[in-house]
């Protein structure tokens, strides 16, 4: 059914192609790899008639030992495949052009997100999966497309209105058909038609997308500000230094501690990283059959629904609650107490603080009265603000942050927040060094890449963990 291998045996050469390579090359390490694993769902999507196909099994393990020692793009492949040995045998000397790949890619999208899962849980069977600690962070993928081809929601409307006016003159400009001298000249007034007809789709469809967003959003009018790409509808603007901003896809992992292989990798529709955590926890979880014992985020992460929500999953927040939130704030979060029994408020020398309910959470009054003759008025937080009010949110989310803050300041989490950044961040700089870039538009296909590069830095941790083991026992 499939073109297989043809490097395994040459009934006309002694020799085969694989002899060019040595014996310690790390191909074999891949084909051994790609062998061991269940394909099946790549296989079931052909035909058993017209051209026979190039088996998959060669494919992905091309595709792979290319994304992982930094050969990318569809072209370099193509040309790898013709004139690099390693290329040739793991291809099957098939020499697949780069319309393969790119086909191969499209038409199994759903199977190679199911590979991901299946790769993360063979690297949990090599023990190269703790769930100890998981390290959440995101990182902006540069989109297909460019700031140039965009337009603000307040430009579109007047764009619309303009482009609708110039149609009607040019429908009104169409001369009768029946005169020769006039057919050119309809022919020419048609093309612009044509042009014009087409520019107000795109940005008809732009603008739909704007205001399908707001509503999502629960918000009644879209931002005149905000703005969308023609290319790319799913792609938000992201800032990229400065005032200068891009387009571009907010990718999220979550990356254990112990071999630094990625457990759970998605993309969140907001350039805002706020509720992208507990979707990364929730999928690690499913992804290894167990929840993550302890989860490293910055503080972009810090929002409350966050802290209460890993806490009720059984894991440990570790959430950064510097830059841009008060520490002021924090401390007195921590410093007032919440009498169940009684449904009162206490400052920390037990005295009854007034509240009001809110939509969110409690307004607590500082009156002066409580800090008059207090010994902790020159340590304690409340003094500075006494007089005024602060808000608190619920309980339940007041409790988890003071618990995160206090196990920030504490020697054991400050050491456990400072492996936040050599586990996670890393991994992408390994992906983007790698040449790996969204080269595709629409948010399925964009995940269905970034689940390919996923997988593609797993299995290089995987091929250098059996490598490390290999020469091991050579050695023993």
């Amino acid at each position: 059914m499939f073109r297989c291998d043809d490097t395994i045996y040459d009934p006309l050469y002694v020799r085969s192609i694989r002899d060019l390579l040595p014996e310690k090359s790390d191909v074999f390490l891949y084909i051994d790899l790609f062998a061991s694993m269940d394909l099946e769902k790549f296989e079931r999507s052909y035909a058993l008639m017209g051209e026979r196909p190039i088996d998959p099994l060669l494919m992905l393990r091309t595709l792979f030992y290319g994304l992982t020692h930094g050969v990318v793009s569809g072209h370099k492949l193509a040309a790898a495949c013709q004139f690099d040995a390693r290329f040739r045998v793991l291809s099957g000397d098939q020499m697949p052009d780069r319309r393969t790949f790119d086909r191969f890619l499209d038409r199994h999208g759903e199977a190679i997100s199911a590979l991901f899962v299946d790769i993360v849980r063979l690297a949990q069977k090599l023990g190269l999966v703790s769930l100890g600690r998981v390290a959440i962070d995101g990182s902006h993928f540069k989109a297909n497309s460019s700031k140039h081809k965009a337009m603000s929601y307040a430009y579109m409307e007047k764009s619309v209105a303009l482009i609708e006016a110039e149609l009607a003159l040019l429908r009104a400009s169409l001369k009768d058909e029946n005169a020769r001298e006039a057919t050119l000249e309809n022919s020419l007034i048609r093309g612009e038609m044509a042009r014009r007809e087409r520019r107000l789709e795109k940005i008809a469809a732009a603008k739909m997308a704007l205001e399908e967003e707001a509503r999502a959003k629960g918000l009644e009018q879209v931002d005149p500000k905000s703005q969308k790409s023609f290319a790319d509808h799913d792609a938000s603007p992201a800032k990229k230094g400065g005032k200068e901003f891009q387009y571009a896809h907010n990718m999220q992992i979550g990356v254990d501690e112990n071999s630094q292989i990625i457990v759970a990798a998605d993309r969140h529709p907001s350039a805002n990283d706020s509720q992208a955590l507990l979707p990364i926890v929730d999928q690690a979880t499913e992804n290894c059959g167990k929840a993550p014992a302890e989860a490293l985020a910055d503080s972009a992460y810090r929002a409350m629904e966050n802290l209460t929500g890993l806490e009720d999953r059984g894991v440990v927040p570790t959430v950064a609650i510097g830059k841009g939130e008060s520490e002021a704030d924090t401390l007195i979060a921590e410093h007032i107490t919440y009498d169940q029994a009684r449904g009162k408020y206490r400052c920390p020398e037990g005295r009854t603080l007034k509240s009001h309910r809110m939509k969110n959470g409690q307004r607590i009054e500082l009156a002066r009265r409580h800090c008059q003759n207090c010994l902790r008025a020159e340590i304690c937080p409340l003094f500075a603000k006494q007089g005024r009010s602060t808000c608190l949110p619920q309980e339940k989310s007041r409790a988890a942050l003071a618990r995160n803050a206090q196990r920030l300041r504490t020697p054991e989490g400050k050491a456990s927040y400072k492996r936040r950044k050599a586990i996670v961040e890393p991994v992408f700089g390994n992906m983007k060094n790698k040449g790996m870039k969204i080269l595709v538009r629409g948010k399925d296909k964009v995940l269905v890449r970034f689940k390919l590069f996923a997988s593609a830095h797993n299995i290089e941790k995987i091929i250098r963990a059996l490598n490390t083991k290999a020469n091991a026992l050579a050695m023993a």
